[in-house]
């Protein structure tokens, strides 16, 4: 999966959710995509017609969580995109469950799936939720919920 971005002042705008007795996210928003990405169980949401990454959603247990203290990346605005063609309502997987740790700090709310220190661009493509991309690879993602 080939990942390119560009500075946007845009993001799609939303609300991060993560729903413990579902043990899944969900993102609130007027902007949703048609195809997946899987992270496992998560979703990764792409417009099929631009390839650009909308948000994620999906099940993702909070009981395989390491709580350890992040430092965040510094994010940028932008457009992430995929360079493959996807056909709608598809789904296609790129890692299995638990290939990624998940990484959870307590204290500023912050999730990391995949590499915690990963040295990329942080891009920022929704409200609370930005990619790091290193060498136009998909390397983490990060997000804040708000827990209901």
């Amino acid at each position: 999966m080939k990942i390119t971005y560009k500075y946007s002042n845009e993001i799609n705008e939303g609300q991060v959710i993560y729903r413990k007795n579902e043990n899944s996210f969900d993102f609130i928003s007027n902007k949703r995509g048609d195809v997946s990405i899987l992270i496992g169980y998560l979703q990764l949401s792409i417009d099929s017609l631009t390839n650009q990454l909308v948000s994620e959603w999906g099940l993702h247990p909070f009981c395989n969580w390491i709580d350890e203290k992040l430092s965040v990346p510094q994010t940028i605005n932008g457009i992430v995109e995929l360079e493959n063609d996807y056909d709608s309502g598809i789904s296609y997987r790129e890692k299995e469950f638990n290939e990624w740790k998940t990484y959870y700090d307590n204290k500023n709310g912050w999730v990391c799936i995949g590499d915690k220190n990963v040295k990329g661009v942080s891009i920022m493509f929704a409200s609370d939720i930005f990619v790091v991309i290193d060498n136009n690879n998909l390397k983490s993602l990060w997000i804040k919920p708000n827990f209901q």
